[in-house]
């Protein structure tokens, strides 16, 4: 358990690691120290921690408050990156799925292969004048599918299928290939993230459950999104 921060500063800076502490102990912004930020979202920051590999690592620093287990929201980020682990320990490696190299511990956190072109929605976005082609598009679709197909087969429920959770990487020969990630929301037997999807990539006629029809009813609106870039 790591020591309590000195009284004469709301800082405490540990090897590789920036916590910051309020006056009563709430876990609050974390961010580790490291060079890159790439992205950032509700529950996690990404970082470039060196040439080819990332690490998303949480935005609260949960492990190190005493009174970290009495806020949901904590809680809520804490399970979510024990989901994502237990996920990629059953999924292991497939060339469509971003490529895990395990957890992180100082900076804590989850370590993946960079998808060196961003997220598919950014990447639409950043294009929207017609330079895409449509084989590429097509292509794209495809390793989409290809991604639910083996999870499913896995025994996984994505449940949180969207264009900003598929990342791009262009290889040696200048291709852009699709891989799904971010798992935190996923279920898999007992193993339950405990999220659906966003409005647009959810059926609103079907019950509010993750199920191998949600991830479906997600992905038809992910190709839509891929061919029309919106």
């Amino acid at each position: 358990m790591a020591s309590p921060p000195p009284k004469d500063s709301q800082t405490h800076i540990g090897e590789n690691r920036a916590v910051a502490w309020s006056r009563n102990s709430e876990p609050v912004a974390y961010d580790p120290l490291v060079k890159e930020v790439l992205n950032h979202g509700s529950t996690s920051i990404i970082t470039r921690i060196k040439p080819g590999a990332v690490l998303k690592s949480p935005r609260y620093s949960w492990w190190h408050s005493p009174t970290a287990e009495s806020h949901d929201s904590v809680k809520h980020i804490k399970h979510s990156f024990g989901v994502e682990e237990q996920i990629l320990g059953i999924l292991g490696g497939h060339p469509r799925i971003i490529r895990f190299l395990g957890p992180s511990e100082r900076p804590r956190g989850l370590l993946f292969v960079e998808a060196n072109a961003g997220n598919l929605q950014t990447y639409l976005d950043q294009h929207r004048s017609g330079v895409i082609n449509t084989i590429l598009r097509l292509q794209w679709c495809s390793q989409a599918a290809e991604a639910i197909r083996y999870i499913h087969e896995k025994g996984v429920i994505h449940s949180d299928l969207r264009p900003e959770n598929y990342l791009l990487h262009r290889n040696s020969d200048g291709v852009l290939n699709l891989f799904l990630s971010d798992f935190g929301g996923s279920t898999s037997g007992v193993v339950d993230g405990g999220h659906l999807p966003d409005s647009g990539f959810s059926n609103p006629r079907k019950p509010w459950v993750s199920t191998k029809a949600t991830d479906i009813f997600s992905l038809g609106s992910v190709f839509y999104t891929i061919m029309t870039g919106h």
